[in-house]
């Protein structure tokens, strides 16, 4: 129980480094923020946010898609946990089993 809140320190630790590691120059005041912005135009820009949109959007619904369909086909369906060589190899007789002499 008392590892719950973990996660959230671990998130909240690893935003506020990446966060200050980006522009440190800015984050720290060395640099004003007005002359680390970049030079790409605004359609650049805009372009650039709908094609990162719609390629995330994509890959949701596909996640999406895929995880409905394995759920749905269920555990033995999906064949998860089978081994594969189990069914192509005969079992076949082992060494007898170890018997102690006393």
């Amino acid at each position: 129980m008392a590892a719950v809140p973990l996660p959230y320190l671990a998130m909240i630790s690893g935003w506020v480094l990446r966060e200050a590691g980006r522009q440190p120059w800015v984050v720290y005041g060395l640099l004003k923020t007005e002359d680390a912005v970049s030079g790409h135009s605004p359609g650049t820009m805009l372009a650039s946010l709908i094609t990162f949109t719609v390629l995330f959007a994509a890959l949701a619904v596909l996640n999406g898609w895929l995880l409905l369909r394995h759920a749905r086909l269920g555990p033995v369906e999906t064949r998860l946990g089978h081994d594969e060589r189990a069914a192509a190899e005969p079992v076949t007789a082992g060494p007898p089993p170890f018997t102690p002499r006393y």
